[in-house]
């Protein structure tokens, strides 16, 4: 009984909880240290089951102790980490010892003992190491640890990184082979060693050195003792790579270096520049004076540093010196090419160029540094040069008032040269008559392009060529081209071809004329030069940048361009040889007007060449797209282009808003010179308009009072009344009710020429010699196409389609005129394109299947025609011009007209 009451004093009074359970689980006893560990009594514990002081793993190691109820053999003891529960429901970490008690009918007991504390103390510890570790790794630096013995203890990662170490050598501890590693990239592997012995030789040491790569890199080397205690334990290396700071410092010496010799530099330049230099302070007083300012104003530098700089200033202007020295300091203002006078030292004033500008000291402010130049040699040479410019725009003005005069008076005969030779084409002539005809024209026609150039080349020279900005097509641009061209491309026996890339904008914006002068200039130059093969003008996209840029292109199969011929190629008088100006004629200003031109459009023009393997000429401009319908407003002077021309409809529509009179349009021709009168009304009459002549302008107006016209063609220079007195005098009695349009035709050509007839009231300009198809187009555009005065259809043809068919009043009308309307458009669509490809065959097939049709419908005109049409290539064997296509292209918009009207009603 003693030896029990002594157990279980001594369970009572252990500071580990003792748990006894049973085999099925249940609490059979526990000491008082289980109940200050668990916060139960004990009585609430025995009886339960075990896991309320031990939620889980407690029951795994019982079952695997117990079997069938009874303990099983084996091992005494079993230890386990687990976790306890409190009465208030915390958990805390305890360590579990079972051990089976057989004797006392408990199988099991489970000492419990609280490890808080220590897993606390355990965590602490990992924490100091994963500190240590993390500041290790997180240091820029590398790190190696060498114990006492000189073996390697660890590494971070940094330090291997640092030296390259391939993985498996580190972690082979083989410490010969890492240091011959290490030694193998160093330029002197001996320093590295020697210190390594001296360290252990003087273990308390502290040491700091720099190492030196092969590769260029320096690494710092700094070493120190490690002490347990007073004991030292080993020896920590620390390396840091400092290459870009040894780098720095040494760009840094240089820089230094640099700026001592570039400050030696600048003040020999100062002493050495012909410009005063003077610095002063904030306050104006002067700390340097260079040699010039010496020579300048005769104080020498002793004589001024310490002076105010007021001392060179007239009294009067000192308020604004005072201002500029201000500005310079308060707002760091740099005040450049002042010109004003200075007082020398001898009371005398010099003219100055003055360049005031602060002197910065880091970010402030420390002073103002003055430039001075003398101008008195400059402002002698200035006062020269505006005299000779004065001269010179004097010269140029006499000898542009020559070339417009000049201009007008041979325009003038011109006129009737060219226009009643164009008249006299067109009328039966035999060979030998039109091969004369022609010749008279076409020299006339050279002479006027001569003169053209030397217009151009002279307002290029003088900065009077203006540039205007509109919408316009680069394809019906480039087709335009063709379409002028051709027939001297079929007289060649060239082919000729237009090329619009698929991605070239439907319109753009710019000088849609000068463009034009340009490509025809090249093309014509391509067309005369090229014996036999192929001309070609496109247009491509240039992409980059952002910009919209075309490039305009125009090659030849022709005789080519030498080297030395191309050097001088856009010189103006230039021609590859002078047997090309007695072969081909010419001034030789061509190329050099078209690259003046592109350049002021922002471009280049530019030639590839060899002999023998033709040219191609290229320039490129920046030509926005634009949605804009392309411009069709009046540009006086220039040639029409294709839309104009109506080129690409079988039905042009005049460009005017009042509808079509059923009578012919009626042209009043105010021209006081008898040919051109003769011109005027053969041309009119040839484009189907009715004229009426009269000899100035105070006869126009007595004609315009008592009769209807359409329109006015307005001479400008005429005697007893001009057009522009006559068309300013009309506009004041139309006062502002209806506007009758008056077309100036003038010989006077240049801008300010047609800037004078605008302001003059007139609506539009035809240059003479006026050109028959933008004569057409010019009158379209304000009083429409002219009306035929006899019968549009003949009655008999008409009468008898009625007839014939159904009785319904139309007869086979009905379903004639609509088949008739669809293939005409069509056979003039083809008719336009073979005149411009200069085929004369084809022109034949479709001039006579075209009149076949208007035939059929009683189009009498338009048979007529074509009927024309047909003689003229017969005789002369090739393509009509285009006034003959635009004739059959008037009388058939009138037949559909009136075939409409007839099946409509």
């Amino acid at each position: 009984m003693t030896h029990q009451h002594s157990s279980d004093d001594l369970v009572e009074a252990l500071a580990d909880a003792v748990v006894v359970v049973a085999t099925d689980g249940t609490v059979v006893r526990v000491n008082a240290a289980a109940e200050r560990m668990f916060g139960h009594e004990r009585s609430d514990l025995v009886g339960r089951d075990h896991a309320v002081l031990i939620p889980s793993g407690l029951t795994e190691s019982l079952a695997g102790m117990i079997a069938d109820g009874d303990v099983a053999p084996g091992p005494l003891g079993t230890d386990l980490t687990l976790l306890g529960r409190h009465r208030d429901g915390t958990s805390f970490p305890v360590e579990v010892h079972l051990a089976p008690l057989p004797e006392r009918g408990a199988p099991i007991v489970a000492t419990v003992r609280d490890v808080t504390h220590r897993q606390l103390h355990d965590d602490d510890l990992r924490n100091a190491l994963s500190l240590v570790n993390a500041t290790l790794e997180s240091t820029a630096d590398g790190i190696l640890v060498v114990a006492a013995d000189g073996t390697i203890a660890g590494a971070n990662s940094q330090f291997v990184a640092m030296w390259g170490i391939p993985e498996e050598l580190m972690a082979s501890r083989d410490d010969d082979r890492l240091l011959g590693f290490v030694l193998d990239q160093l330029v002197d592997p001996e320093v590295f060693v020697s210190k390594v012995h001296e360290l252990y030789e003087h273990p308390a040491e502290e040491s700091n050195d720099v190492l030196e790569f092969r590769d260029g890199r320096t690494f710092e080397r700094y070493s120190r003792p490690q002490r347990v205690d007073d004991e030292i334990v080993g020896r920590v290396w620390s390396f840091r790579d400092v290459t870009v700071r040894r780098v720095a410092q040494e760009q840094r010496r240089e820089a230094l270096a640099m700026l001592s010799s570039a400050d030696a530099r600048f003040r020999s330049l100062v002493e050495s520049s012909d410009d005063s230099i003077v610095s002063s302070t904030p306050q104006g007083v002067i700390t340097s004076w260079n040699a010039a300012a010496e020579r300048l104003f005769g104080y020498r530098s002793d004589e001024a540093v310490g002076q105010h700089i007021e001392m060179l200033v007239r009294p009067e202007l000192r308020g604004q010196a005072e201002e500029i020295q201000r500005r310079a300091m308060m707002a760091g203002e740099t005040r450049r090419s002042l010109e004003t006078e200075f007082v020398r030292r001898d009371r005398s004033l010099v003219p100055v160029s003055l360049t005031v500008s602060p002197i910065y000291d880091g970010e402030a402010i420390t002073g103002v540094s003055a430039i001075i130049r003398d101008v008195t040699v400059a402002r002698a040479r200035q006062a020269e040069l505006e005299t000779a410019q004065a001269a010179a725009e004097a010269a140029s003005r006499a000898k542009s008032d020559f070339l417009a005069t000049m201009s007008h008076e041979i325009r003038t005969p011109m006129n009737g040269v060219i226009g009643l030779t164009g008249l006299l084409l067109n009328t039966s002539l035999d060979e030998v008559q039109r091969r004369y005809a022609a010749g008279v024209r076409g020299a006339g026609e050279a002479l006027l392009a001569i003169i053209d150039d030397i217009l151009d080349f002279s307002k290029l020279e003088a900065g009077k060529v203006d540039l205007e900005e509109v919408a316009f097509g680069p394809q019906r641009l480039v087709e335009e081209i063709g379409v002028l061209l051709a027939s001297a491309a079929a007289d060649q026996g060239l082919e000729l071809r237009t090329v619009c890339a698929p991605d070239v904008p439907t319109a753009v914006l710019g000088d849609a004329g000068r463009i034009r002068q340009v490509l025809i200039n090249l093309a014509g130059n391509a067309v005369k030069f090229t014996p036999a093969g192929h001309v070609e003008v496109r247009v491509v996209r240039v992409s980059g940048d952002g910009e919209d840029r075309l490039r305009f292109e125009v090659e030849d199969t022709g005789i080519g361009i030498d080297a030395h011929t191309r050097a001088r190629l856009f010189e103006p008088f230039s021609q590859a040889d002078a047997s090309t100006t007695r072969r081909f004629g010419g001034t030789g200003l061509g190329l050099a007007i078209s690259r003046r031109l592109v350049h002021k459009m922002g471009g280049d023009l530019l030639v590839d060449s060899e002999p023998g393997a033709g040219s191609t000429f290229r320039f490129e401009l920046e030509l926005p797209a634009t949605t804009v319908t392309a411009s069709e407003s009046p540009q006086a002077g220039r040639r029409p282009s294709l839309e104009e021309l109506d080129t690409l409809g079988p039905n042009p529509v005049p460009l005017r808003s009042s509808p079509a009179s059923a009578g012919s349009r009626r042209v009043l021709v105010a021209e006081d010179n008898a040919v051109n009168q003769m011109v005027a009304l053969g041309l009119l009459t040839e484009l189907g308009y009715d004229a009426v002549i009269v000899s100035h302008g105070r006869h126009a107006l007595d004609a315009l009072e008592g009769e209807h016209f359409d329109a006015v063609l307005m001479d400008c220079h005429m005697p007893e009344m001009d057009g522009f007195a006559a068309t300013r005098e009309l506009r004041r009695r139309e006062d502002g009710t209806r506007r009758t349009p008056v077309i100036a035709m003038t010989a006077g050509v240049l801008d300010e020429d047609r800037d004078r007839c605008f302001a003059a009231g007139m609506d539009d300009f035809v240059a003479k010699p006026v050109d028959v198809n933008h004569l057409r187009v010019t009158l379209r555009r304000w009083i429409g196409a002219p009306v035929p005065a006899a019968n549009v259809l003949d009655p008999d043809r008409v009468a008898s389609l009625r007839r014939l068919g159904p009785d319904d009043g139309l007869g086979l009308l009905r379903a004639v005129v609509p088949a008739f309307i669809a293939s005409s458009g069509e056979d003039l669509a083809l008719l336009r394109g073979a005149v411009a490809d200069g085929d004369t065959a084809a022109v034949l097939g479709h001039a006579h299947r075209l009149k076949g049709s208007a035939g059929n419908v009683g189009a009498q005109h338009v048979e007529a025609a074509c009927l024309a049409i047909e003689q003229h290539v017969r005789e002369t064997d090739t393509v009509p011009d285009l006034a003959r296509v635009e004739r059959v292209a008037d009388r058939l918009a009138a037949a559909v007209h009136e075939l409409e009207e007839i099946v409509g009603g």
